[in-house]
């Protein structure tokens, strides 16, 4: 699941989501405006699609990038599903943020920032929660010595790791996700979708046309 944009001339976000046929194909399952990315319009479009669905199994997994008003509206309205968060998207913001802390030049703080990153991808990878227990206690152990590792680290516990459920493979492995582990599905699937509306600049007519011969 996951917002797209510059598909009308209202400059609304089209909410698209799409699954995952048995032949590990993709197909768009729904799609509709909101009127602003918060919980309330996120609830307003997922009941709608649970109706339009009117099956009683409901998505086993669902992912999404770490939208807040999304998530709140997932475990609202499908409360049973698991809901994984895109492991790209989270690195590229860790990458973003260590960076900045600990330094993105030649030299020493570009050694610090790759260590970092290897020491992360490698703990969110582990196979055992165990494993990724022992790593986290290390990572913090070792990065806490300087007032930049503190950052990152305060930065990761308030910002992640309330939610690792959702994202580290020791726990995301317990759920049929058959190797989805990031929203490119739904992104590639938002070019062809665009393609089909033909710009940015039309009405809701256009969708209307488009719907009907799909």
């Amino acid at each position: 699941m996951d917002c797209t944009y510059k598909t009308n001339k209202y400059k609304l976000p089209l909410f698209h989501t799409v699954c995952v046929t048995p032949w590990n194909t993709t197909f768009t399952s729904s799609y509709c405006f909101i009127a602003h990315e918060k919980t309330e319009d996120y609830i307003w479009a997922l009941r709608a699609m649970n109706e339009a669905i009117q099956i009683e199994t409901k998505p086993q997994v669902i992912v999404t990038d770490n939208e807040d008003g999304l998530t709140k509206a997932i475990a609202s309205v499908f409360p049973d599903s698991k809901h994984h968060l895109c492991l790209w998207h989270i690195e590229k913001k860790v990458l973003e943020k260590i960076s900045k802390k600990l330094g993105r030049n030649e030299g020493t703080e570009s050694d610090k920032v790759n260590e970092f990153l290897t020491e992360w991808t490698t703990m969110m990878n582990h196979s055992t929660v165990g494993e990724f227990e022992d790593s986290w206690a290390k990572l913090q152990e070792k990065w806490n010595e300087t007032a930049s590792g503190r950052d990152v680290i305060e930065y990761l516990t308030n910002e992640y790791m309330h939610k690792k459920e959702k994202f580290v493979r020791a726990f995301t492995n317990h759920n049929l996700h058959l190797g989805n582990v990031a929203s490119s599905r739904v992104e590639g699937a938002h070019a062809a979708l665009k393609k089909c509306l033909g710009g940015s600049t039309g009405n809701l007519y256009c969708f209307r046309e488009y719907g009907g011969q799909t």
